[in-house]
């Protein structure tokens, strides 16, 4: 067992080590003749949007997996209290009772109700984001104007958000609790990639400021291109050309596409978020019922697919480069692999390496 155990992280890693690297050196040497590649036909020069509509599609959905893999962790420790009686193992506080009990509770239901409200929220909304973007862009020099951020639509959006986080947490109700309590180890997997995200995808996306294709596309001058390694510092585009932040704040007028992002493309959130799906591997670990080979497969091959998908598309419609994506899925993709081995294996690799202790004679 110890030897199978040994031999699948051994290949694995390797595997994972190996593709990446290959995928990561072809980056470094053609991701801009990968870019001119995959958008020829779909993002016209002299545009900054892109004219794929399955591509756009997989777009607006693409960076909502990031948010609603937050909202469902929120759901499962929402459900996850409900169940718990008083007396039991409360999430990582053992048997509390009586006031203690129902004020603690009390605090997770609300606390993470409220968050997964918000979570939701962001899934509607990001829906919407870049339709609206397409739409100022269509409406510059015109006297027309449209916006999300407007009191009632922020309303009609936390209501819908709302009522589809009921939704799911009624869905989730109908498990034993048992389940609701071993779902936990899923989302604290899927809170963990969260946090990740927020202090390094988004962290460096700033200082590398590296420019966009379809910014550089939309400007008409490719020699703005830099590689994935580069460090730009802050900058933004406008259509006069490239301002920093120590050069002023560029009016929303100038930005190309009134996008705030042009010089953000390294690595991929879109990517990032969508292998968050990957936390979908952890179910046959959690339950006998997911243990058949073809569901075993699904859990494995449905995020490989969305991810790469998302992937592709964010290249076909100028937003990234194959060095983006690739880095942005392969980070959030090895984090719940890792997180996985911690949280739910309790380190079973890792422990296959150990040497057992010499038996007495």
């Amino acid at each position: 067992m110890k030897n199978k155990l040994q031999i699948r992280l051994i290949l694995c890693v390797c595997a994972f080590i190996s593709v990446f690297t290959a995928l990561l050196i072809v980056a470094s040497f053609f991701d801009l003749e990968i870019s001119r590649f995959l958008t020829a036909g779909s993002l016209p020069d002299g545009e900054y949007y892109s004219t794929n509509g399955f591509a756009l599609f997989v777009e607006i959905l693409g960076f909502s997996a990031f948010y609603f893999s937050g909202a469902i962790a929120s759901i499962i420790c929402v459900n996850a209290a409900l169940k718990t009686s008083d007396g039991d193992r409360f999430f990582f506080i053992k048997e509390l009772r009586g006031w203690a009990h129902k004020i603690i509770q009390g605090v997770i239901i609300v606390g993470f109700s409220a968050f997964a409200v918000y979570e939701t929220y962001c899934v509607v909304h990001e829906a919407f984001k870049y339709p609206e973007k397409y739409l100022q862009d269509a409406l510059q020099g015109t006297n027309a104007a449209f916006t999300l951020n407007s009191g009632y639509l922020i309303a009609v959006q936390v209501v819908f958000a709302a009522v589809l986080a009921g939704l799911i947490l009624a869905l989730l109700a109908r498990v034993k609790k048992e389940t609701a309590i071993t779902l936990l180890k899923i989302a604290v997997i899927l809170f963990a990639v969260e946090l990740m995200y927020l202090a390094v995808v988004d962290a460096v996306k700033t200082p590398i400021g590296r420019m966009r294709f379809r910014t550089m596309n939309a400007l008409g001058d490719f020699s703005y291109y830099t590689p994935w390694y580069v460090i730009n510092g802050p900058r933004n585009a406008t259509t006069l050309g490239i301002i920093i932040p120590s050069g002023g704040t560029p009016s929303p007028e100038s930005l190309i596409g009134a996008a705030s992002d042009t010089c953000k493309s390294f690595p991929s959130g879109h990517t990032y978020g969508a292998a968050m799906s990957f936390a979908l591997v952890c179910l046959p670990d959690l339950f006998e019922r997911f243990k058949k080979t073809y569901l075993k497969a699904i859990c494995w091959i449905a995020p490989a697919a969305y991810t790469v998908t998302v992937a592709i598309c964010r290249i076909v419609v100028g937003a990234h480069f194959l060095s983006d994506v690739l880095v942005g899925g392969s980070l959030a993709f090895a984090l719940v692999m890792i997180l996985r081995e911690v949280v739910i294996l309790k380190g079973a690799h890792f422990m296959a390496f150990k040497k057992s202790a010499p038996q007495e004679e």
